[in-house]
C-alpha cells in the first residue's frame, strides 16, 4: 500500500480525531500540526468551552457544540476550502 500523507492531494480529505482534554490551552499546536499534516477537518471532543467563549481560526469554519459550564462540549473544525454548513437535526433523531 502507498501511502502519500505528507503529500496535499485535491482529492483526498484528510481527517483529525482528538479527545482534546480542553482546548484553549492546545489549539495553535494543534492548528499548527493540522496545517503541517495538511489536515482539511478536525473533529474534537472535551473542547471544554463554555458557550460564552469566542473561537475563531483564519481559514477555518468552526461548528461547536457547547455546554453553558466550561466542561465536556465538542467541535468540528472544516479548511474554507470546503463548503461547509451545519444542518439541523430531524426532530425524530433530538432526545
Amino acid at each position: 500500500m502507498n501511502n502519500k500523507r505528507n503529500t496535499p492531494f485535491q482529492n483526498n480529505l484528510h481527517i483529525m480525531f482528538a479527545n482534546i482534554n480542553g482546548i484553549r490551552e492546545k489549539i495553535y499546536e494543534t492548528m499548527q500540526l493540522a496545517k503541517e499534516k495538511h489536515i482539511d477537518a478536525l473533529i474534537m471532543n472535551e473542547t471544554k468551552l463554555a458557550n460564552t467563549v469566542k473561537l475563531k481560526l483564519a481559514g477555518y469554519t468552526i461548528f461547536r457544540n457547547d455546554r453553558k459550564v466550561a466542561s465536556g462540549g465538542t467541535a468540528i473544525i472544516i479548511n474554507n476550502k470546503f463548503d461547509a454548513t451545519e444542518l439541523e437535526l430531524p426532530e425524530q433523531l433530538k432526545n
